[in-house]
């Protein structure tokens, strides 16, 4: 029995060259991690892009249109523990979409 993993490369474009915790590096390193020790043991689960109704099952239309006005920005610091990135906002329809 194999075990799906959502992955894509946007998401390493999440935070892109911005310090934070939250940063490439970070995947990099979980996915070397995961090929290392359960290599064969693993299924791609092919990402998309969640539609806006899917999204608004968890937030509030004026928090999507937020984030959505992050995109293509260089760096948004929405508040001192949440920044974006100009592909962050990509990345979130991605991963949410992915899952």
């Amino acid at each position: 029995m194999k075990t799906g993993i959502v992955q894509d490369p946007i998401y390493m474009e999440h935070i892109r060259g911005v310090p934070h915790v939250e940063s490439p590096q970070r995947l990099e390193v979980l996915y070397q991690m995961l090929e290392d020790h359960f290599s064969g043991r693993l299924t791609t689960v092919q990402a998309r892009p969640a539609h806006l109704e899917e999204l608004a099952y968890i937030h509030t239309p004026d928090h999507i249109k937020k984030i959505a006005s992050t995109s293509g920005k260089s760096f948004v610091s929405l508040d001192p523990d949440t920044q974006t990135s100009a592909k962050s906002y990509e990345a979130a329809r991605m991963a949410a979409g992915g899952c």
